[in-house]
């Protein structure tokens, strides 16, 4: 069953977020290495000024069984290069996907 996983990242007064690095380098990086464990695509969404979230990452996974082992056996350089884009930690939603139009 498809999965998506949705990385929000905090709108909080002392927050840094550098896009540049995160669409240039980040996201390239993480296509790199979860593509090969069953990500099939992501979308990025620079949220509106009202949201209490900066930016959403939605990443599409085969499975969510893909997108744990993906986590657990090749997630160590996607997560060490989260400080070189912001000082934020996000929050993550994943879950199957049970509809769709």
């Amino acid at each position: 069953m498809p999965a998506v996983v949705s990385i929000l990242y905090p709108r909080e007064t002392d927050a840094i977020f550098d896009f540049d690095y995160y669409m240039g380098t980040h996201m390239p990086l993480v296509s790199k290495i979860w593509t090969k464990h069953g990500m099939t695509g992501w979308h990025v969404c620079k949220l509106d000024s009202d949201s209490p979230y900066i930016v959403h990452a939605l990443m599409h996974w085969e499975s969510m069984d893909n997108f744990k082992a993906a986590i657990a056996n090749d997630s160590e350089e996607v997560m060490a290069d989260v400080k070189n884009y912001t000082s934020k930690l996000p929050i993550t939603l994943m879950g199957d996907v049970i509809g769709s139009s």
